[in-house]
């Protein structure tokens, strides 16, 4: 029984992943847009920029920084930072 309702709740959850992943992210074919799904999907799937608060993306970006650190994936550019931080602005909760 308890296998069972695992492998329910596990299907449930990736049928939540796949189906919140599969939602196309805005304007996704501008410059900010593909910066954003290059350099935040490296290390897991794309987030969808309304799941956050630009004050809460802010934050966020800071932590990625310091695990892109961590794990020694190079870090965006300042420029592609700025792109990405004008993009979240624009499309966030």
């Amino acid at each position: 029984m308890k296998t069972i309702s695992y492998l329910i709740i596990a299907v449930c959850l990736a049928s939540a992943v796949t189906s919140y992943a599969a939602t196309p992210i805005p304007d996704a074919d501008s410059p900010q847009a593909k910066i954003y799904a290059e350099k935040c999907s490296v290390c897991h799937v794309l987030p969808h920029p309304k799941r956050l608060h630009f004050a809460q993306w802010q934050h966020m970006l800071t932590l990625m920084d310091q695990r892109m650190k961590e794990r020694h994936v190079p870090l965006p550019s300042e420029e592609e930072r700025q792109a990405i931080e004008g993009y979240l602005k624009t499309h966030a909760r």
